[in-house]
Order: C-alpha cells, then sequence, then structure tokens
C-alpha cells in the first residue's frame, strides 16, 4: 500500500451513550477524526455513483497508522452518507505504517424490505419496556413514526401501549389519544382521515410532555394536520403500566392493512424533522438519528421476529397470523 493510493475521504465516528434518571439510555454519534483511505469491496462490487451492491461480503478501510488513540472496535465509518460497523482492525506491513478495517456496510438494502400485513387477531408485541413509557409526575415528551397502507374503510388500530397511549382511527377520524389511568383522564387529538386510499402514506404522532390536548400533534405525508383537541376527566400524566408494547392494532381494532418501519422517539420530533423523514414520499433511512427508542425496518421477511435496527435491542414478536408481504413503500434512500 502506497499513501497516493489513499483517495477517499472518511470521517470515523464515535458513541456516546448516556442514560437519564428513568434508566434510558440514549446513544448519539460525533466525529472523532476525519482521514485519507483507500476503500476496497471484496466479495462483491459496488458502483460508487449509484446504490447498486451486489454479493458483497465485507468492504475493507485501508488508512494511516497516525494519530489513532480513540479507534476502537465501537468505531464507526461514515463514507457517501452510508455508515460502516468495524469488526476486525489490523495492521498490515511491519512498520505498522497502515491499518485496515474490516466493515459491514450499515445501509441497508431497502428494494429487498417488506412490510407486515395484519388482519383480525393480528398484531406485533414489543413487551413491556420503561423505555416504552414516558410517564412521571409529569409526562416526558416522544414521538412515533411509521409508513402504512389501510385496505378498507372500517375502524383499525396502528399502536398502543393499553393504559398508556394509543394510535387508531375509526372511518372519518385518526386519533392520537394518551390514558392517565390513575386520575382517569384522557387527552387526545383528533384529524379527519380517510382509511381507504390505496397507497402508502407517513405518519407521525408527537407529544411535547405537556397535559393538555393542545400538546398532541399529527403529521401526515410531512405536513402538520390542524385536529380537534378533547380532554376527558383529569389529565396529570399518563402511569407506566406492565401492558406490551403493540404494533398493528390499538384499542382492540386491528388495522386491516400493512405497516413498515415503525419508529419511537423519546423526544418530540419538530415539523422540520417529520419533513425531513417523510422526504417528499421516499422513506429515509432514520438508523443514524438520535433519540431513537426502537426502530423496526421489517427488513426479515420471514420468521416471527421483528428486529431492532437502534442500539436498543427492543425486538418485537409477530402474534397470531400476522404475515410478511413484499408489498413496499416506493424505494427508500439514506
Amino acid at each position: 500500500m502506497q499513501i497516493g493510493e489513499l483517495d477517499r475521504r472518511i470521517e470515523l465516528q464515535n458513541p456516546t451513550q448516556t442514560t437519564n434518571s428513568y434508566g434510558e439510555v440514549t446513544q448519539t454519534w460525533s466525529a472523532y477524526k476525519t482521514v485519507w483511505s483507500h476503500v476496497n469491496w471484496e466479495g462483491g462490487s459496488r458502483d460508487e455513483e449509484s446504490s447498486v451492491i451486489t454479493a458483497m461480503t465485507k468492504v475493507v478501510f485501508t488508512i494511516r497508522n497516525i494519530d489513532l488513540n480513540g479507534l476502537t472496535s465501537k468505531t464507526r465509518i461514515k463514507f457517501n452518507n452510508k455508515y460502516y460497523f468495524i469488526h476486525v482492525l489490523k495492521q498490515i506491513d511491519g512498520r505498522e505504517q497502515f491499518i485496515e478495517l474490516e466493515t459491514e456496510e450499515k445501509n441497508i438494502d431497502f428494494d429487498s424490505q417488506f412490510s407486515l400485513s395484519f388482519a383480525t387477531g393480528d398484531s406485533v408485541s414489543f413487551g413491556d419496556s420503561n423505555s416504552f413509557s414516558f410517564d412521571g409526575s409529569s409526562d416526558r415528551a416522544f414521538s412515533m413514526s411509521i409508513w402504512f397502507k389501510s385496505s378498507n374503510t372500517v375502524a383499525g388500530g396502528f399502536i398502543e401501549k393499553n393504559t398508556e397511549y394509543y394510535l387508531s382511527y375509526s372511518s372519518t377520524t385518526l386519533t392520537f389519544k394518551l390514558e392517565d389511568s390513575s386520575n382517569e383522564g384522557t387527552i387526545q387529538n383528533d384529524i379527519e382521515f380517510t382509511p381507504a386510499d390505496g397507497g402508502w402514506r407517513y405518519l407521525v404522532a408527537t407529544y411535547d410532555g405537556g397535559a393538555d390536548d393542545t400538546d398532541l400533534k399529527l403529521y401526515l405525508n410531512g405536513t402538520l394536520v390542524s385536529g380537534t383537541g378533547t380532554t376527558t376527566g383529569t389529565y396529570v400524566a399518563m402511569r407506566n403500566s406492565s401492558n406490551a408494547l403493540l404494533a398493528g392494532t390499538s384499542n382492540s381494532v386491528v388495522l386491516d392493512g400493512n405497516l413498515t418501519q415503525f419508529a419511537l422517539f423519546n423526544k418530540e420530533l419538530s415539523a422540520s424533522e417529520v419533513t425531513s423523514f417523510y422526504n417528499s414520499g421516499v422513506p429515509t433511512d432514520l438508523m443514524a438519528e438520535s433519540n431513537l427508542v426502537g426502530y423496526w425496518l421489517n427488513d426479515e421477511g420471514t420468521g416471527t421476529t421483528l428486529k431492532d435496527s437502534s442500539t436498543n435491542n427492543n425486538s418485537g414478536t409477530l402474534q397470531n397470523n400476522t404475515a410478511w408481504s413484499t408489498d413496499t413503500p416506493t424505494t427508500i434512500t439514506s
């Protein structure tokens, strides 16, 4: 290897994990160093100017061994707006002048993704976790996003953690509701909604942690939709329950249709973030986003386990006859 062969700029990033008072762990990535590298795709080929990846087994980055005290097996590489996680670090000459970083590309070939198809009695259960609850003496902010396709005009459900929060719809209305089971109060936001329009749509529900129905927002296809707020009883805050987080159902009704790419955040997403994630109808990879509690890409296509693509390992289990489907939104970008 010669220095002149290091012809690509890459960014080395290291993770930082913080734990809040509720035991939630948030991982963020920050740039550690930008260096020149030689890039070699082994076991396959890649056209750098396109999204085509064929039979790739690993990607090897070769860099100079200079001032790399922060380089560890947890370091990841950002190159061409994609992320690579290091499996092996090794020196390649006796003078220890160069280091090879063998990696796995974490950008997913979204063209081969799947969705989940639901019918009566179906759901995905993620079990119970304190990270799924946003309660306390007052609530904490959170957001949910999901791509969906509904098949008819009857009522259905997207997400619920029973006695805490619900995202569901009727034949005319989409509802985001929070429940205070101790004080028998609820707050909710309702928007006009037509369930079956024949296509995929992007839904985001956000909450800023307040105790008023105006603190709930709903976005469809990247746009904030004006709704009607309702408060019943006395609402102070949600209460942490042992109920499982479920997808594909809410308020005892099941989505007659498909879901994919469910993301849960422990913050209120901003309007600009929602617009960016919608990306003019071309879904985008959210793995590098901060404050993810869980991110389920639906890229398995088989089996009963739905893997969490965040760092939190909150995998889900397909219930009853929940089925994999090749019906997906348009090609997803990174």
